[in-house]
């Protein structure tokens, strides 16, 4: 299965680390998307090309930063082959798969949005879109659905949207104290 570097480690930057519910401690890469959560944030990137498969894979090491395309070898010895631009192998990585059923990010993106004049966010989970993005910093459009509901980002940048499958980035809101 070859997928996207890019999109591979921006999605590592929201995947769980260590979290009890294992399933969220990887990435997560179905039909034509390419997801990750914590359980506080998430991301979903769409693939230009369909992988058959739907796995939840974690990564042992780093994707190196020069690498632009990924392939999966999930039979045998699992392993992550990384390749430059040139389609020449940059890293051999271990990856591990992890059996369980992946949280349906979809039900947390809402269709429509309503003002909210007050909603509490940790500022952690929005930068996180910077570090996944680094190469540009593009700009997001938030949009708030309601004090309760999750907040998505997505990228006002046509070139992001083209070398990340248009990300959305989900942020679940925090309770506002009154300290």
């Amino acid at each position: 299965m070859k997928v996207p570097s890019n999109m591979l480690r921006a999605a590592m930057h929201c995947q769980g680390d260590k979290d009890v519910r294992f399933y969220l401690n990887g990435v997560h890469i179905k039909n034509k998307y390419i997801e990750a959560t914590n359980g506080h944030v998430a991301v979903r990137m769409k693939m230009e090309k369909s992988c058959r498969k739907d796995v939840i894979v974690s990564f042992k090491s780093k994707i190196p930063a020069a690498a632009v395309s990924t392939v999966l070898i999930l039979k045998g010895e699992t392993i992550a082959k990384h390749y430059d631009v040139n389609d020449q192998l940059l890293a051999v990585s271990v990856i591990e798969i992890i059996v369980g059923k992946f949280p349906d990010i979809s039900k947390v993106i809402k269709k429509e949005s309503k003002a909210t004049a007050e909603i509490g966010v940790n500022p952690n989970y929005i930068a996180l879109w910077s570090k996944m993005f680094k190469q540009r910093i593009p700009s997001a459009k938030m949009t708030f659905n309601g004090k309760s509901s999750a907040i998505n980002m997505t990228a006002l940048c046509g070139i992001v949207n083209h070398d990340y499958g248009n990300p959305i980035l989900i942020v679940m809101p925090t309770r506002i104290s009154s300290d």
